[in-house]
């Protein structure tokens, strides 16, 4: 017992030291995320950093016409959603749509990012005016099952 309680102490003492550590915005990303530039988000870094080293990380990469409807998903969750502080995820995936043609994307997947944009503690209404009435190279970061 004594020693299981010297584990506990020393689990939390490690937390303690990791949310004291220095918090600087200069992270080595990925590669995947070359394209981004996440650097001027709002998002506590503790929960991007455990984000971006996910492995279930993926970018896909799409073309939006103009005469496209946008991208062809409904989402739900989002801070303060009825069942609480939810992550944005892929509702649906409309047949004939962009995302549909594309195949990438998938319902269930975590929206992390559209472009530059970051949705991780977002509300919906962010998320869908971020991911409304965009054209040409769109890039997005999800969290995929694989």
């Amino acid at each position: 017992e004594e020693e299981q309680h010297q584990h506990q102490k020393q689990k939390q003492h490690q937390r303690d030291t990791r949310k004291q550590a220095p918090l600087t915005k200069q992270w080595s990303f990925p590669p995947i995320l070359d394209d981004f530039n996440l650097m001027n988000s709002d998002v506590d870094p503790m929960e991007l950093e455990l984000v971006l080293a996910d492995e279930r990380l993926v970018q896909v990469k799409l073309e939006v016409n103009t005469e496209d409807t946008g991208l062809g998903i409904s989402i739900v969750g989002g801070t303060g959603s009825p069942h609480g502080d939810l992550p944005i995820v892929v509702k649906r995936v409309l047949p004939g749509s962009m995302a549909e043609q594309n195949g990438q994307l998938k319902t269930g997947d975590e929206l992390v990012a559209v472009n530059d944009t970051l949705l991780i503690g977002v509300d919906r209404d962010f998320a869908i005016n971020a991911l409304s009435n965009l054209r040409g190279s769109v890039r997005l970061l999800v969290l995929q099952d694989l």
